[in-house]
């Protein structure tokens, strides 16, 4: 709402104030101002704009009064209190917005500074008009957020040419050079003075044409000091380059020294002068061993930045000389070491990013290194930008790549560890690389002109590339050079300096890039971040006071590193304790991982910090609870986006340095107790940021980081390392993660334990092939197995049987756990006490178990034939199934996953057991009374395995009777099995006949018309029975037909019912201590009886001793204990036979239980046993006090693991 709008001047004596006083409490949102001549409202062109002057800083002051609260009896009482803010106006048209907040509205605004007339416009609300606060919540969804397309000029990664944007920058300053000779000047070829004053610059070319009397390397680098035209002649950069060969001395070391810096000069040249050169040189000769000293290294490096030169010395004779240099470290001239080691970088890195401009099957990981090593020097991007624009082969390779029709989005981030990358994604990447280091030479051009047009309008665009994902990398990579740092620091203002809004947008990308601890790592811009001063338009001084506390802790370098990592992590992280633990852990990694690790390692050693892992594991500790308390159920503090954000990369860059370390100091089990929850914390916390962020946002890029940084971590910490057993370190990891599953805090319980599921599965899949470490995991594998739902279950199942590969047999283990604990609930199903609510939550719990074996039996399952061998082959399982089948039978229960596990046995029913062979046929009939064609055929093609049961064997004869009358019934309905279901009904009468040899009549339980019905069917479809079936027809008869009794029950999805039950059901039950009863008297006041009284003072307080103590009965002591007055002495030692301890109590609720999730509350009856588990039947006597084990979820790990002391 358009709350004021108008030109204001100052007013009276004073010539620098104005005030603008509304009719009514307002809250204002935003301001904008009005460049002269500007139409602000395109309904009323008539309104034109008038501020004078072009730029200038404004003081603005807001009267703060205070708003009644709803709820308040009292008005608050009127407030003389002046809110400011400071505006820095560059020009144009600005708006700047305004958080006024909830609780204050003005009356009044005041305007402070050095102006003539100001042209304003001022948004807002008016507080009488604000809606009252809504009491009854109305639901609505979230906004949609939609990306848009950046501008098709701007996003130069979707250009057939990408230096099309440098080159219409490069047109707004009068003659300016072409964009080649601009990108020597600025990054290579470095003017002198006397070239900048000279009036031709810098149209200065070499003089090739030279006299060639006494011509020798020396003068040839004086004469390319300075660039060649590229239209020169081919002949006389021929003629040049023979009287380089010519002019050359003995291969000495001045010699190649002299040589080197000439291909590092002519490497930015013309592209004919560097294959001249190559074509007349044999390189191999010159750069020897002998020769190779540490600044000719240095000059080879800068030259194998152009591809011809990289390809040159890509010999094997050459790469030999350098793996010889890398061999022999020499601790003091350890950077010829290192030089070695970059130009063997450079030249492999260009093979590589060759064959990835046409490859789509290329390393684009290692090309797009390749290309963020060649940015990181100055000469080097120089050397490679012009090769990029000059060399024509590789300009005809990027142009035979295709263009997307539409602009992108973003880039994808290959320099942060993109794990997919395709080939027309390194293409968008490698054009937009060479799109900004141009633009970025274009902007150093014209800041040395300087042109204030182009340099504004080129700095803008790099601060919008700096919002963009992808552009964002390359931006900041190549503005850390130093010089591009320099030019950034004089862009700020000074004290009698307008504003501008160069000098805004540098601040912007100055600010962008303190946040960011790589810059840190750059002398240059550490160098900048120490010499700024404030006031600044943008950055404020609190930002101020903490760059320069981290610049002034990174130019110390290692030691200030080390300090800050050995210290305590802080109670409250900020943005500003993140900044700078995250620069000293760029610091340390970047001497960890140098060439001179070794010697900086003992370094740090001898300093007296050897227990530095132990210190970053504390501070990943630390940073994991702070993340993972921003995604519980409770409602946490607001966190700013930026430090949550901040906070998650931190979280990775720990990790991976951990992990670094990890690989060549092990770490005790202690810290891998430590790392290991804190890592699990991490990866669910990730999956929750997943869902809580906008994608492509930089808190849902970090977790996105993190979540990977967590796999890698847990599978290096499980991998064996060559002369190091990790045997215990993998079963410190995976009972680490196995228990902590249990224990999910504040968190959603299901996500947690699905999110350990599939870090579990991580480090299952990199354990190594000896699985002996399983049986040290038996108990926490059955405790974990039997909170899972039943798709994880099968999948953790299936991952443990092809690793464990029969050697230990732990899938067979748990598979007859699983079944021992349904024995157990059956027991209690089956008992005479019924609670309704624990009788469903008890079905529940069978319905799953049976779909888990119904799932691993399933012919599509990859474990179908070792879950049949499991129930063919081991006695147990055979017989626990056999039982449980049977309980629910005999309950009267069928569930539909019953008759799925009877169809996957009764193919095999020739290798399964006797007994388990009876339960599947009692199923297939069950089934078949419920109208089941399939069941009664399967059934049939069991009875010649099996003996039917006979006509005194009660029920289980009349299921046999009840089957045949439900098929009788559904005769009718088969029209295409009608052959299979004669010979099926043929099948089962005669088996009745021949079950009952010495009966001469055989009663059925079922209808007379339904016999008829039957014989009749089988007549029709199977004549050639006929005769035997008369004679079986006159041993049958028929009684009065009862009612079925089968019933197809339905498997429970769910559980509902209040949380107070499940409380009560899942928790343990805990018995009232009491006071055992008194039995006789032991001891006696003789001698002899003394003598056994322990502890020695009970002498005296022998309840044999009159006068001394008081006999206590059942729990008189402990409510005597109760009054204050008794408290105080009780003329007794404490109790040694009165319990006054606290067994456990559930440390939380749980609130739901979803669909398919079971929770691993304790049964209340009933021991599990421990493997191997006996068979027994569910009449097993189970004595009163047997108690089940703790449940897991209230494992107190501190218990398992003790806590770590660091060594003073």
């Amino acid at each position: 709402m358009l709350l004021y709008w108008g030109t204001v001047e100052p007013s009276g004596q004073s010539k620098n104030v104005a005030a603008i006083r509304f009719a009514s409490q307002v809250r204002i949102r935003s301001i904008r101002l009005f460049a002269t001549g500007s139409k602000p409202f395109a309904q009323q062109p008539d309104i034109i704009a008038n501020t004078q002057p072009y730029a200038f800083y404004l003081d603005v002051y807001f009267n703060a009064q205070p708003l009644k609260h709803p709820d308040a009896q009292q008005k608050p009482k009127a407030s003389n209190a002046l809110v400011s803010a400071s505006l820095a106006y560059p020009g144009g048209d600005v708006e700047y917005s305004l958080d006024s907040g909830s609780e204050f509205s003005t009356r009044l605004m005041i305007i402070f500074g050095e102006f003539k007339c100001l042209s304003i416009s001022i948004y807002g609300d008016l507080v009488s008009e604000m809606p009252s606060p809504t009491i009854e919540y109305d639901a609505s969804s979230l906004p949609h957020v939609e990306v848009t397309t950046l501008p098709r000029l701007l996003d130069v990664s979707t250009s057939w040419d990408p230096k099309t944007l440098a080159e219409s920058l490069l047109a707004l300053i009068p003659d300016a050079p072409p964009l080649p000779l601009l990108c020597r000047l600025m990054f290579c070829l470095k003017p002198s003075n006397e070239d900048w004053d000279n009036p031709e610059f810098p149209y200065i070319y070499a003089n090739l044409e030279g006299d060639s009397a006494d011509f020798d390397l020396q003068q040839a680098i004086d004469i390319i000091s300075r660039p060649i035209p590229d239209d020169a002649n081919h002949e006389n950069l021929q003629n040049f380059a023979d009287k380089v060969v010519n002019g050359m001395g003995p291969t000495d070391e001045d010699q190649a020294y002299l040589l080197g810096k000439l291909l590092a000069l002519s490497a930015t040249q013309h592209p004919v002068l560097v294959r001249v050169l190559l074509d007349r040189l044999q390189l191999e000769r010159i750069f020897t061993l002998g020769n190779l000293e540490t600044s000719t290294l240095a000059l080879l490096v800068d030259a194998a930045a152009n591809a011809d030169v990289a390809k040159q010395l890509n010999s094997d004779e050459f790469l030999q000389v350098l793996a010889i240099i890398q061999s022999e470290y020499d601790q003091e001239d350890g950077r010829r070491n290192q030089l070695a080691k970059q130009l063997v970088q450079r030249i492999v890195g260009w093979e590589i990013l060759e064959d990835a401009l046409s490859n789509t099957q290329a390393d684009f990981g290692k090309a797009a290194l390749t290309i963020k090593q060649l940015g990181s020097d100055e000469n080097a991007l120089g050397i490679f930008l012009t090769s990029m624009i000059t060399n024509a082969s590789l300009v005809d390779r990027l142009s035979e790549n295709r263009v997307p029709p539409q602009p992108s989005t973003s880039l994808p981030p290959l320099w942060s560890g993109a794990t997919s990358v395709s080939h027309d994604d390194f293409i968008a990447f490698y054009r937009a690389f060479v799109g900004v280091a141009a633009t970025i030479a274009v902007y150093a051009w014209s800041d040395s002109v300087p042109v204030e047009t182009c340099r504004e309008r080129t700095l803008a665009i790099l601060r919008f590339w700096q919002n963009v994902d992808g552009y964002r990398d390359i931006v900041d990579h190549l503005l850390l050079l130093r010089q591009m740092t320099f030019r950034l620091e004089c862009m700020l203002p000074l004290d009698d300096d307008l504003p501008s809004q160069a000098g805004i947008d540098a601040e912007h990308i100055l600010k962008n890039l303190a946040w960011q601890p790589e810059s840190m790592l750059h002398s240059g811009f550490v160098e900048v971040m120490q010499a700024i001063r404030s006031p600044l338009t943008f950055i404020t001084e609190e930002d101020v006071s903490t760059f320069q506390d981290v610049a002034n802790r990174a130019n110390d370098g290692l030691p200030s590193a080390v300090q800050v990592i050995t210290a305590p992590p802080a109670e409250t992280i900020t943005r500003k304790s993140t900044l700078q633990f995250r620069v000293a852990l760029a610091i340390f990694s970047r001497a960890h991982c140098g060439d001179q690790e070794a010697y900086r390692q003992d370094m740090i050693w001898e300093d007296g910090y050897y227990d530095l892992p132990a210190y970053l594991v504390d501070h990943l500790v630390r940073l994991s609870e702070d993340v993972h308390s921003q995604f519980t159920y409770t409602i946490p503090s607001h966190t700013p986006q930026e430090l949550t954000a901040e906070i998650f990369f931190a979280c990775e860059e720990l990790s991976r340095l951990i992990r670094s370390l990890s690989l060549t100091h092990p770490l005790p089990s202690r810290l891998l107790f430590s790392i290991t929850r804190a890592v699990a914390n991490l990866f669910v916390c990730t999956d929750s940021a997943d869902l809580a962020f906008t994608p492509g946002c930089g808190a849902w890029t970090a977790a996105s980081r993190v979540r990977q940084a967590c796999v890698d971590m847990v599978v290096t910490l499980v991998t064996p390392m060559d002369g190091d057993l990790r045997g215990e370190s993998l079963v410190t990891v995976l009972r680490t993660l196995l228990r902590h599953a249990h224990t999910p805090g504040d968190h959603d319980v299901v996500h947690h334990v699905t999110q350990m599921v599939w870090l579990i599965d991580h480090v299952l899949t990199s354990a190594p092939s000896d699985t002996t470490f399983l049986m040290s995991l038996a108990t926490d594998l059955r405790s974990f197995l039997w909170v899972l739902d039943t798709d994880n279950r099968v999948h953790i199942l299936r991952r443990l049987v092809n690793l464990d590969n029969g050697i230990t047999g732990v899938g067979e283990w748990l598979v007859l756990d699983i079944l021992h604990r349904i024995q157990l609930v059956m027991q209690v199903l089956s008992g005479s006490h019924r609670d309704l609510d624990q009788e469903a939550f008890r079905h529940w719990q069978v319905a799953s178990v049976l779909h888990f074996i119904s799932d691993i039996l399933q012919s599509s399952s990859s474990l179908s034939s070792w879950s049949i061998s499991t129930f063919s082959g081991v006695n147990d399982c055979s017989c626990t199934l056999h039982l449980c089948l049977d309980a629910l039978l005999d309950q009267g229960i069928l569930y539909p996953d019953m008759i799925d596990i009877a169809f996957n046995l009764q193919p095999h029913v020739s290798a399964l057991s006797t007994d388990l062979s009876s339960s599947i046929f009692r199923v297939l009939i069950r089934a078949t009374a419920v109208a089941s064609f399939r069941a009664f055929e399967a059934a049939s093609a069991m009875l010649e395995h099996i003996p039917l049961p006979s006509a005194e064997s009660g029920q289980a004869f009349r299921e046999i009777c009840e089957a045949l009358q439900a098929v009788a019934g559904g005769l009718e309905k088969e029209q295409t099995r009608q052959k299979d279901v004669a010979e099926s009904i043929f099948r089962f009468m005669k088996s009745i006949t021949g079950a009952n040899p010495e009966h001469d009549e055989i009663t059925l339980s079922i209808k007379r018309a339904s016999l008829e019905d039957l014989c009749q069917y089988v007549r029709e479809h199977l004549p050639e029975a006929n005769e035997e079936l008369d004679s079986i027809r006159a041993s049958l008869d028929t009684v009065n037909f009862g009612m079925p009794t089968a019933v197809l029950a339905t498997a429970p999805k769910g559980v509902e019912m209040p949380l107070g039950r499940w409380e009560e059901i899942l928790s343990r039950q805990i018995p009232t201590p009491k006071t055992p009863p008194q039995h006789g008297s032991s001891q006696s006041a003789d001698m002899l009886g003394l003598v056994t009284v322990s502890p020695p003072n009970a002498l005296i307080r022998s309840p044999e001793v009159k006068g001394l103590t008081k006999t206590y009965a059942a729990n008189d002591f402990r409510q005597l204990r109760q009054t204050s007055s008794v408290r105080q002495n009780t003329s007794r030692l404490p109790s040694m036979h009165v319990d006054v301890g606290i067994i456990g109590h559930v440390a939380g609720s749980l609130l739901t239980v979803p669909q398919d999730f079971e929770l691993g509350g304790a049964l209340q009856t009933g021991t599990l046993p421990v493997a191997p588990l006996p068979a027994a039947g569910l009449t097993t006597v189970i004595p009163e006090s047997a108690g089940l084990p703790p449940n897991p979820m209230l494992v107190d790990m501190t218990q398992v693991m003790p806590p770590f002391v660091r060594p003073p």
